[in-house]
């Protein structure tokens, strides 16, 4: 599955980044690929608490490691 990046935030040598749609299988030790071909591992997952619970539904945090450059990612099985 596709997914593409709505938000990035660095935090030291980590990278906080919003998914949509939300992966159906995404978990800690997953990994993620960007359209570039760069692997990241993920290493936390979570949803911010929403404003509006219908909005927000589809939308994913997760924390990988490194400085994660891409728009759209696709999760590796």
């Amino acid at each position: 599955m596709e997914s593409d990046v709505l938000d990035k935030l660095k935090i030291g040598n980590k990278t906080s980044v919003t998914l949509s749609p939300v992966p159906d299988d995404i978990k800690i030790g997953s990994e993620i690929t960007d359209e570039n071909g760069i692997v990241y591992s993920i290493i936390g997952v979570g949803m911010v608490r929403p404003v509006d619970a219908a909005e927000d539904k589809d939308r994913l945090d997760v924390l990988v490691k490194g400085e994660f450059v891409g728009n759209k990612v696709k999760i590796n099985h």
